[in-house]
């Protein structure tokens, strides 16, 4: 009897032993393709890796319910890549056009964590837009921004205001925040004003210019005037000079009217009359009408070899040409000697205009082309100079999408190059 419970129990352990064995290796056996397949896929979880790698499966598991899985799984993530690829090119192409803007562009957060920037906002704020993004707007060094950021958060409403830049002096932009509904964040959009409030200044310049030059020779005529009416029994020779100071200083002050009235008609005429003139008979044209005024002047057309035809408005420019000449005649010795070049160069021309006077300083030379600026004031009122003449030149080349330049030495003269695009 005992020995056949003894017998019962062994039976009994080894069939509990065998039934674990089978238990584990069907366990080990269904388990496995589901741990390859975990085993795969944690690295794409985890971001180790942005593909799915391929599942390999025994041929018995592949066409089973575990390789469906794994079928579907791949399927899944190649899908999800594609979507992944899409939006990044979606990404790349409106970064792109916000990047082509002229206008600056700044996502902020609800916490004022800027998170995107494009290549306008990045120059206009003087910074790399890489550097702006996930920096917060107190570290932009704009508070003026940070402040309508602010208010635009508040009232929930788009703010605008133009602002005049810190980390830029001199530059202004007008600077328009658009509240993105309850989210609390704001985009910030930024407009260049810079040349705007230039322009601006300019003008304030040019008025506060145009009325002195004007308001001097008023005076001078005024003066004179009440000398002729205060005192009746001058002498005649009194009389004449000054009556002769009299019609001098009008005309003066009528060729800086005309000057002042060519100006504006030069700038504000958008389309003017080309035609296809051959600058050196344009040139000869011109030193013909200036020697009739300085007849004593010598002048000299070299390297002229060639055909050199321009698409010019004709009378503008040989009004140009004109200055030029008559600035080199006004600022040199008697007998005036000037030179004229014409050279091709590439698919340009060049005309130059040089003279043998007493030249411009050097921290001159860039403000020669300013609205009545004179080197020498007594000696331009002296010829009759109105400090418009190179003005008016450079108003007229530029308009003929040209480029006037000046190189000059102290003492040895000095020489203006005018480039043209050649006709064809």
């Amino acid at each position: 009897m005992v020995f056949f419970e003894l017998a019962l129990v062994f039976l009994s352990s080894f069939l509990l032993f065998l039934f674990s064995l089978m238990t584990w290796a069907l366990t080990h056996y269904l388990s496995s393709p589901i741990q390859k397949i975990i085993n795969v896929i944690r690295p794409y979880h985890l971001g180790e890796i942005n593909d799915l790698s391929k599942i390999s499966l025994k041929a018995e598991d592949f066409d089973g319910d575990f390789g469906q899985l794994a079928k579907t799984l791949e399927l899944l993530s190649h899908k999800v890549q594609e979507q992944m690829k899409s939006l990044e090119v979606e990404k790349k192409k409106r970064e792109t056009i916000l990047d082509s803007l002229v206008e600056g562009v700044v996502s902020i957060g609800a916490n004022k964590k800027i998170h995107y920037a494009n290549l306008a906002a990045g120059s206009m704020l003087d910074r790399a837009p890489l550097d702006l993004e996930n920096t917060f707007l107190s570290e932009v060094n704009e508070p003026d921004c940070e402040k309508l950021f602010l208010q635009a958060q508040e009232c929930g409403n788009i703010v605008t205001e133009e602002l005049r830049l810190r980390n830029k002096p001199g530059s202004f932009i007008k600077a328009i925040m658009v509240p993105m509904s309850q989210s609390k964040e704001v985009v910030m959009i930024l407009q260049d004003y810079t040349d705007y409030y230039k322009t601006i200044e300019m003008k304030k310049d040019f008025i506060a210019n145009a009325s002195h030059e004007l308001k001097t020779p008023i005076t001078i005529i005024r003066g004179y005037s009440e000398t002729l009416r205060d005192h009746d029994s001058l002498p005649r020779e009194i009389v004449e000079e000054v009556t002769e100071k009299i019609v001098s200083t009008s005309n003066r002050m009528n060729r800086l009217i005309q000057d002042l009235l060519v100006l504006s008609d030069s700038e504000s005429i958008a389309n003017y009359n080309l035609s296809r003139e051959n600058l050196l008979s344009l040139v000869n044209n011109c030193i013909r009408d200036v020697k009739i005024v300085y007849p004593d002047a010598e002048f000299s057309v070299e390297d002229a070899e060639g055909i050199f035809e321009v698409n010019v408005d004709r009378e503008l420019f040989k009004l140009a040409v004109m200055n030029l000449l008559k600035n080199g005649v006004r600022y040199s010795e008697s007998p005036a000697q000037v030179r004229v070049n014409l050279k091709k160069n590439a698919r340009n021309i060049e005309l130059r205009v040089s003279d043998q006077g007493r030249g411009i300083p050097k921290e001159a030379q860039e403000h020669v082309f300013d609205r009545f600026y004179t080197v020498d004031k007594s000696h331009s009122r002296k010829v009759g100079g109105s400090g418009l003449g190179l003005s008016i030149t450079r108003t007229i080349v530029e308009k003929h999408r040209g480029n006037i330049q000046v190189e000059s030495e102290v003492g040895k003269g000095t020489t203006f190059t005018i480039t043209l695009t050649e006709s064809k």
